[in-house]
């Protein structure tokens, strides 16, 4: 059964690792908890731990010898610090994680920080477990939207174009014209949306990989744009051999 604590006066031990691995360490109540982990320089920390090659900036907070930890660890900034969230328990000897996942924002972590306070662990639990099974399902959602995109606007209609070429050869550059165009589409929507498909069927994300989106943007675009620019400059070749 969940121990559960009113009093959000009462006071947890509280850390935050800095990026040049200075601990900052404190017997702190729930509001001060809270305030000091929403005014904690994150952007500032993430920036210097990149730069330092070290482990990146963490807020913890646990209870007498460790039986319960929670901590969040920045691992990503967009518009605002993103963390790794866990939380822990001491069994016997041995610590478990029980919740885990990453992606949370720095305006979700008041309400983590308040369940453990007030010792609500399975609530903590369930929140953090249904919060990643509902960040899965959306990245699976994504994952098979952008496969169909795919599929429908650039696989599919290469091979129309080489199906159609068996029946009328002499307008193959026609018809891939007509592939290059639906694909270009596919890569101004991925543009728009910020998100590409990678090799495998994995999902590349602008805000998260910047390099890595505009490589696989390039790579989707790249045949499509020569075809076209072969069809620009010898248009002649659009019907071949021409009459």
């Amino acid at each position: 059964m969940t121990k559960r604590i009113t009093n959000s006066a009462m006071k947890l031990h509280l850390e935050f690792l800095h990026a040049d691995t200075r601990v900052e360490s404190a017997d702190v109540g729930e509001t001060e908890a809270i305030e000091r982990t929403l005014s904690f320089p994150w952007d500032r920390e993430l920036i210097e731990a990149d730069s330092r090659k070290e482990c990146s900036p963490t807020v913890s907070v646990e209870y007498a010898e460790e039986k319960h930890v929670l901590w969040a660890s920045v691992d990503d900034k967009d518009h605002e610090p993103e963390f790794l969230v866990c939380l822990q328990e001491r069994i016997g000897s041995q610590t478990r994680t029980v919740a885990e996942r990453d992606g949370v924002g720095l305006a979700s972590l008041p309400h983590l920080l308040r369940l453990f306070y007030r010792g609500q662990f399975d609530a903590l639990r369930a929140d953090i477990g249904k919060q990643s099974q509902k960040k899965n399902n959306e990245e699976r959602t994504l994952e098979r939207r952008l496969n169909v995109r795919t599929l429908a606007l650039e696989i599919a209609p290469f091979i129309a174009a080489f199906a159609f070429s068996y029946f009328y050869p002499r307008y193959l550059l026609v018809a891939l014209c007509v592939y290059s165009i639906l694909a270009l589409v596919s890569v101004s929507l991925s543009i728009r949306d910020g998100v590409v498909l990678e090799k495998y069927g994995l999902v590349c994300e602008r805000d998260k990989e910047k390099f890595g989106f505009w490589f696989w943007v390039f790579w989707h675009a790249f045949f499509p744009l020569l075809i076209l620019s072969v069809a620009a400059m010898f248009p002649k070749t659009l019907v071949w051999p021409p009459k």
